[in-house]
């Protein structure tokens, strides 16, 4: 069995949570805050549709760097 981390997101929409697997990284199990990534995870994830199950809503991942890389979501039509 592979390993993984997960990046753990707040729906914009409905303030829900969103869980989302990366292979990128270390893929210790680690989960992350969507507000503090690890680079590598970022550039993995920027650009990913993620799905909402609360709200059915889809949003596109964006990434914002700062001290450590700010994951954020942007709803798809």
């Amino acid at each position: 069995m592979g390993m993984f981390d997960t990046v753990i997101f707040h729906c914009p929409e409905c303030n829900g949570l969103i869980e989302e697997q990366s292979k990128a990284g270390p893929c210790t199990l680690k989960n992350y805050s969507s507000d503090a990534v690890a680079p590598e995870i970022a550039r993995y994830m920027k650009g990913e549709t993620v799905y909402c199950t609360t709200c059915h809503k889809r949003f596109k991942v964006k990434s914002s760097k700062i001290k450590k890389v700010k994951l954020t979501l942007k709803k798809v039509d």
